[in-house]
């Protein structure tokens, strides 16, 4: 990862910092759709329940000193805590830690409505440290069924050249995982956004962009829907202005399943 892509990823964590740290001035007000916290169902807590009243759950395995990650296995218990399945597949220790600086282990995880378990694997270049995110390049899936059976994979997806990284990666309520990628362009000053989405199986459903602006310009959350029974993505733009005070515009955008915008609106500033 070079060090303008470096630079550019805590730009792109200062700007949104910098944007949500704002005060409302003489009524101006703050467009919420930022996902400022990167990366946060990587986090320490590795466990869902499924609509079938079972929990799936992560074990991290670390060899204590000197403290060095293993692995991972995942877990199926019923409601009585009884194990009824384990993934009959280990998850290597090649997935890494530094997502966080707790030391877990680079996974978030989801259960499908199907009853399958959809593990997402964010690849780290440059661990997390207490004032700057990580740097990724890269994600892949795995997807066990309801019997712990490896059923599905995808990836690695990436990398995509030094300039480009992973901004976010989140699954939705409905299990498809959304990911953010972002490109440093204009020597630093212009950052070009593209977002995909993939099923439970870990298989592309929808890609867009790579769009851009300025870097007054962000990204903020992606959300997924459909118009007329066909997949989109919701694009919600941050736009910052400083003249002849510091003011928010919302810029709202629909984009079909091969990235075409098919809608747009402009709110603010207000």
């Amino acid at each position: 990862m070079s060090k303008l892509a470096k630079t550019m990823l805590l730009g792109v964590a200062a700007v949104a910092v910098g944007l949500t740290g704002q005060k409302a001035v003489g009524g101006e007000v703050f467009p919420n759709v930022d996902d400022l916290f990167s990366f946060a169902q990587f986090g320490p807590e590795k466990y869902q329940v499924g609509n079938d009243g079972n929990s799936r759950l992560i074990w991290d395995y670390i060899n204590p000193s000197p403290t060095k990650y293993l692995g991972s296995a995942l877990w199926i218990l019923n409601p009585q805590g009884q194990v009824v399945a384990t993934g009959d597949t280990q998850i290597p220790a090649s997935v890494g830690t530094g997502i966080d600086t707790f030391g877990n282990s680079n996974i978030a995880i989801h259960v499908q409505p199907s009853g399958n378990t959809t593990l997402a694997f964010a690849a780290v270049v440059t661990p997390a440290t207490t004032s700057t995110p990580p740097t990724v390049d890269r994600f892949a899936t795995w997807t066990f069924n309801a019997q712990g059976k490896l059923i599905a994979f995808g990836g690695y997806y990436g990398p995509f050249g030094t300039q480009t990284a992973v901004a976010n990666l989140a699954f939705n309520k409905d299990g498809i995982l959304v990911v953010k990628w972002v490109t440093a362009g204009g020597g630093g000053t212009q950052f070009l956004w593209s977002a995909w989405t993939l099923d439970e199986f870990g298989k592309i459903q929808t890609a867009a962009g790579p769009f851009g602006f300025t870097n007054s310009t962000v990204l903020g959350s992606v959300g997924v829907s459909t118009v007329n029974g066909s997949p989109v993505q919701l694009w919600n733009w941050i736009v910052e202005k400083t003249t002849p005070s510091i003011q928010f515009k919302l810029n709202t955008w629909t984009l079909d399943q091969t990235g075409n915008i098919i809608a747009a609106n402009s709110f603010g500033p207000f």
